[in-house]
């Protein structure tokens, strides 16, 4: 299952609570975390998704920032990247230089060839 996601919609992130809640309980099912980030709705939806690219520790930021929807600003992302034990220095560095941006396109790229038009999107895996 991979799943389309935009940091600041609230839809996904009651989905997140579900999805967590099923990967717990069944065990067979790979979730794959793609952004989707839908700028002209959510202003800092873009920041999120490169911050959460940051370090490759990519479970903790994207276990973390659906429950932060409202609060997003850089000051935030600063906040969790450091009680999430991140190299700070380089979390910075990263974010002004967009770092993660290659990333979340490569993933809405892939959003756009599979038709995603909305969030959260949750498509079967294909083999």
């Amino acid at each position: 299952m991979s799943e389309g996601p935009d940091f600041e919609c609230p839809f996904c992130g009651q989905a997140q609570r579900i999805v967590r809640d099923l990967l717990a309980d069944i065990g067979d099912i790979q979730h794959v975390w793609r952004h989707f980030p839908l700028e002209n709705v959510h202003p800092h939806t873009q920041v999120a998704a490169e911050a959460a690219t940051s370090q490759w520790a990519v479970r903790t930021m994207y276990d973390l920032l659906p429950g932060h929807q409202g609060a997003l600003l850089t000051s935030d992302l600063m906040g969790y990247a450091e009680r999430l034990g991140f190299d700070v220095a380089r979390f910075t560095t990263d974010r002004h230089r967009h770092v993660g941006a290659t990333r979340v396109a490569r993933d809405v790229d892939s959003a756009d060839l599979s038709e995603v038009s909305g969030t959260p999107t949750f498509l079967p895996e294909r083999v």
